[in-house]
């Protein structure tokens, strides 16, 4: 008798959810009741709850002295030599950069091109994503997050349009790259947001209305989502959050601690225990020496600034991901 037939589907779940992912992919080919159970979506959502609760990957980047290519290696690793795309076939990582990563899954862009590809090392899968709407070639903010609400993988983009994107040519093509002193000396004249779903494999305009403030914030990407929403910080006279949700597509604003003198310190914003938290980098003068406070914000509510210091002993059980 098969084993599908002699275990229940929910006990089978239970079991598979618990095994490594390269464990599941031999596994596929045990039957097609297995192969469409383990590509099934509420299948993939309980492996990667359960995957939450082990340790987690710390990923080291660097390039190929060779050919340039990005290089992404796991630690602890005594040695950063097994590159993680090294079975990639057709997957061209020269003059690319790593973006995001989320549940396993890791988003990479082009320097110079809006070209961007979705890779899985686990799988040894990968997907080019076709090409936005928009010729913009200054790309100003990425981000790539799951949304937890549809259960997909998405990816926004704020495009910085400028006037020598509006001459007509082939900006995929074109030999011509603007550089970051060309793109000072223009004005920037709109900026423009796509999202990319995972499960249409396809773009769409955003009529979301983005701040003024934006393109000045030095930060290339998002480089922290939480629960379907990109988070960043602006350093200004009043330093705030931005905040990008993807499931109502708006752009809101959250007040940063309430404390004096956190401007004159360095700040990081991160991910903890399924929380937003900041880390202040400290110092003092007597007696001298160089220490962290950790914050951790206690509600999702943006409109919110309640955050609340947590001590080492508090972070021993925790992950913190920048």
């Amino acid at each position: 008798m098969a084993i599908e037939q002699e275990l229940p589907q929910d006990l089978l779940m239970e079991i598979l959810s618990r095994l490594p992912v390269k464990s599941l992919l031999r596994l596929k080919s045990v039957s097609k009741y297995w192969f469409s159970l383990i590509q099934n979506p509420s299948f993939i959502h309980l492996h990667h709850n359960c995957s939450k609760k082990k340790d987690c990957l710390v990923v080291m980047r660097h390039r190929n002295d060779c050919d340039g290519n990005l290089i992404l290696s796991s630690v602890p690793d005594k040695t950063p030599t097994h590159d993680l795309f090294e079975s990639f076939e057709g997957l061209n990582l020269k003059d690319v950069n790593l973006i995001a990563s989320s549940n396993g899954l890791f988003f990479l862009a082009h320097f110079y091109k809006p070209k961007f590809v979705i890779c899985n090392p686990a799988t040894k899968e990968f997907r080019i994503l076709p090409d936005p709407f928009h010729h913009a070639r200054h790309t100003s903010h990425l981000g790539f997050v799951f949304d937890p609400n549809t259960k997909d993988y998405k990816v926004v983009r704020v495009a910085t349009l400028y006037e020598s994107d509006l001459t007509p040519y082939d900006a995929y093509d074109s030999p011509y790259v603007a550089s970051d002193k060309d793109l000072l000396q223009e004005i920037p004249i709109d900026e423009k947001v796509h999202r990319y779903d995972l499960s249409t494999d396809c773009w769409r305009k955003v009529d979301a209305g983005v701040p003024k403030y934006l393109p000045s914030v030095s930060s290339y990407h998002f480089r922290n989502s939480l629960n379907g929403v990109f988070y960043w910080l602006y350093p200004c006279d009043y330093p705030m959050i931005i905040g990008f949700r993807v499931l109502d597509e708006l752009f809101e604003e959250m007040p940063m601690l309430d404390i004096s003198w956190l401007d004159c310190f360095p700040c990081t914003l991160c991910t903890m225990n399924d929380s937003l938290a900041l880390v202040v980098q400290m110092c003092r003068i007597e007696p001298a020496e160089e220490f962290f406070d950790f914050w951790e914000k206690k509600e999702e509510d943006m409109s919110s600034s309640n955050w609340l210091l947590k001590g080492l002993d508090n972070l021993c059980s925790g992950t913190l991901k920048f």
